[in-house]
C-alpha cells in the first residue's frame, strides 16, 4: 500500500505533517480518520482540510505510523469469554486495525505465570504497546515484586493498565463508579426498597471492594438496610458465581428487598436461579447488575445496571496507546464514567 501523492516535496505524507498543517495532536487526527464523535466540528473541518490539500487519503493510514515498529499491540486480559473484556478488546482492535495496527490478544486466565510469559513473549516480538487488563493489576494481593515486573516491561515497551492502582506510577485508565452507584441506591429507595443484599465477585479482587464498599456507604445514606447474611461477595464473577450466590442468599432468614450483583453475569445467573425457584422479579425482589455487558439487555426481564459507553471507553485507551507509542505527554490517570441504565429488574 503507497501514498502516490507527493504534496510536500517526494516525502510520504504522514498523520504527523497532518497534524502540524490542521495545528492539532496525531490522536486527533486519528479520531477524524476513524470517525469518532469525540473530536470538536472546527478541529474535524480542520483536519479534512489539511487532508484535502495534502492529499492524504486513510487508506495510507498504516503508512504514516512510525517506520521501526512493529505495528502491533499487545493486549492481556484475565478471561475473553467475559463480555466486559471482549466489550473493550472489539471497539479497541477496531480503532487500531483503522490505523494500521495489529492487536496480539493474550487470555492470561489470571494467572500469574501465564502474564509473565504474555508480557516476556510480546517484549521479544518487539510490540509498540501493552494493554494490561485484570489478573495482577485487579488483585489485593499483587505484591512489589509482580508491580516491578511491569515497571521493568515499560522501559522497553510502554504499557497501559486498565485498573486503578495506586502502588504504580504506569498510565491507568480505570471506571469512576461512585456517581453511578449512589444514584443505583437511590433509584432502588424510590422504588420502595428497605433493605439489599451484595452479590458475586471474589475476596481478592480489588474492584469487588470498592463496589461493596460503595453499595454499603450509599445504601446507608439513602436509609437502605443491609445484613452480615446478605454479604455473599466471594463465589466469582461469572453467571456460576451468581446462581451460587443467589442459591445462599435463598437460605437466609428473610430476603431483602433487592440484590446488587457486583457484575452483569453475577446477575444473570442470579436471575436463572431465583426463576428456577418461583422467585419472581422483580415481584418478589429487585436484581441489578453493573458493567452493561448486552447479557444484562437479552435477559428478561432487562437487568438495571451500570452501563459503560464501550466504544468511547476503547476510544480514550487507544488515544493514550498513541501517545506512550509516540513519546508524547500522557496523563498518568485517566477516568471513565458509567451510567445508570434502568430496566425492567427494578421497575414494579
Amino acid at each position: 500500500m503507497r501514498n502516490t501523492t507527493h504534496g510536500f516535496g517526494h516525502k510520504a505524507i504522514t498523520i504527523y505533517d497532518i497534524s502540524k498543517l490542521a495545528r492539532v495532536s496525531p490522536a486527533t487526527v486519528s479520531r477524524v480518520i476513524s470517525g469518532s464523535a469525540r473530536v470538536s466540528e472546527e478541529k474535524k473541518q480542520a483536519v479534512l482540510l489539511a487532508m484535502k490539500i495534502s492529499g492524504f487519503t486513510p487508506n495510507v493510514l498504516a503508512q504514516s505510523l512510525a517506520g521501526s515498529g512493529s505495528h502491533t499491540i499487545g493486549f492481556i486480559v484475565p478471561d475473553i469469554k467475559n463480555p466486559y473484556f471482549s466489550s473493550i478488546y472489539y471497539h479497541v482492535e477496531l480503532l487500531a486495525s483503522q490505523n494500521g495496527y495489529a492487536v496480539l490478544l493474550a487470555n492470561s486466565r489470571g494467572i500469574l505465570q501465564n502474564e509473565s510469559q504474555i508480557l516476556s513473549t510480546l517484549t521479544s516480538r518487539h510490540a509498540d504497546a501493552i494493554v494490561f487488563m485484570g489478573g495482577r493489576i485487579d488483585s489485593c494481593l499483587c505484591g512489589k515484586k509482580e508491580l516491578l515486573e511491569l515497571e521493568q516491561t515499560d522501559q522497553f515497551v510502554p504499557l497501559l493498565l486498565t485498573s486503578r492502582v495506586q502502588e504504580s506510577s504506569l498510565p491507568q485508565i480505570y471506571s469512576c463508579e461512585e456517581g453511578t452507584l449512589y444514584a443505583l441506591m437511590q433509584h432502588l429507595k424510590e422504588q420502595g426498597c428497605k433493605t439489599f443484599a451484595i452479590l458475586g465477585g471474589s475476596g481478592d479482587v480489588r474492584v469487588a471492594h470498592q463496589r461493596k464498599k460503595l453499595l454499603l456507604m450509599y445504601g446507608h445514606q439513602v436509609g437502605m438496610e443491609s445484613r452480615p447474611e446478605w454479604d455473599i461477595t466471594d463465589t466469582s464473577f461469572s453467571i456460576e458465581g451468581g446462581k451460587q450466590a443467589a442459591t445462599e442468599l435463598l437460605e437466609a432468614s428473610e430476603l431483602p428487598d433487592a440484590a446488587c450483583c457486583l457484575n452483569d453475569m453475577v446477575a444473570v445467573g442470579a436471575l436463572q436461579q431465583f426463576r428456577s425457584k418461583g422467585i419472581q422479579i422483580p415481584q418478589d425482589i429487585l436484581l441489578t447488575g453493573f458493567d452493561g455487558e448486552f447479557l444484562s439487555d437479552i435477559a428478561y426481564p432487562g437487568i438495571t445496571t451500570a452501563e459503560f459507553d464501550y466504544k468511547d471507553f476503547a476510544q480514550q485507551m487507544f488515544d493514550l496507546l498513541l501517545k506512550r507509542i509516540h513519546h508524547e505527554p500522557c496523563a498518568q490517570i485517566t477516568e471513565i464514567y458509567p451510567h445508570l441504565t434502568i430496566r425492567g429488574s427494578t421497575t414494579r
